[in-house]
C-alpha cells in the first residue's frame, strides 16, 4: 500500500520565499541597496514640535434672560414671599416645568400672565392690586430663587405644574397626582 503525494507548486513556491525571508542577507559592494523616498524625506525634515497639550474649553455660564427673572420673580414673591426657601424654589419650578409642558406656553412670563376659563392660573394676577412689591428684601429673595432655578438648579417638585395654597381645595387637584407638599402649599403633576 503506497502513500501519494500531491505537490502544489503556488504552496512550494511560497515556502521558498518565505525560508529566504528568514535567511540573513550579506550586503556586497556590488548590489546597490534600494532607496526609500518616504525614509529621506521624513530624516530631512526638522524634528516635529512637541504635541501643544489641549485644554477643554471652559464652560460657557449662560446667563438667566432677564425679563424671565423679573417675571419669575414677580410670581415667586406675590405666590410665595410668607414660605420657607424651599417653598419659593418649588413655585419657581412649577413655572419652570410649564414652559416645557405643551399645555402651556413656552415662555416664562408667558405661562405666568396665562388666563383660564376662571381668571389667571396665578391668583395675584386678577386680584387688580399693585404689582409693586412692598418689601424690597423678600423681592430680592425672589430674585435669587428665580435666578438659582433658571440656572438650573435640580428640580423638588419632582416635575409638579400645579401648586395651591393649602386654605383652598380646587377640583382639579383631585384628578392630579400629589408630588409634595411644603409650607402651606401642595405641589401635583398633571
Amino acid at each position: 500500500m503506497g502513500f501519494k503525494v500531491n505537490y502544489h507548486p503556488e504552496l512550494i513556491a511560497f515556502l521558498g520565499v518565505l525560508f529566504l525571508s528568514t535567511m540573513p542577507i550579506s550586503v556586497s559592494a556590488n548590489i546597490p541597496q534600494p532607496k526609500d523616498p518616504i525614509g529621506d524625506i521624513l530624516q530631512a525634515q526638522a524634528p516635529l514640535p512637541a504635541p501643544v497639550p489641549i485644554e477643554p474649553e471652559p464652560p460657557v455660564e449662560s446667563k438667566p434672560n432677564q425679563k424671565d427673572v423679573n417675571c419669575m420673580a414677580e410670581a415667586v414673591y406675590f405666590e410665595s414671599k410668607n414660605e420657607p426657601i424651599k417653598g419659593q424654589k418649588a413655585v419657581a419650578h412649577v413655572i419652570l416645568n410649564r414652559t416645557k409642558n405643551p399645555k402651556f406656553p413656552s415662555t416664562i412670563c408667558k405661562v405666568i400672565n396665562q388666563k383660564n376659563d376662571s381668571g389667571c392660573q396665578f391668583s395675584y394676577k386678577c386680584e387688580n392690586k399693585s404689582l409693586r412689591p412692598k418689601n424690597l428684601e423678600d423681592y430680592e429673595t425672589a430674585k435669587e430663587v428665580a435666578t438659582e432655578v433658571l440656572n438650573g438648579e435640580n428640580d423638588i417638585t419632582r416635575g409638579a405644574i400645579y401648586f395651591h395654597n393649602n386654605t383652598v381645595k380646587p377640583a382639579w387637584a383631585k384628578l392630579s397626582k400629589l408630588t409634595m407638599i411644603i409650607g402651606n402649599h401642595k405641589f401635583y403633576k398633571g
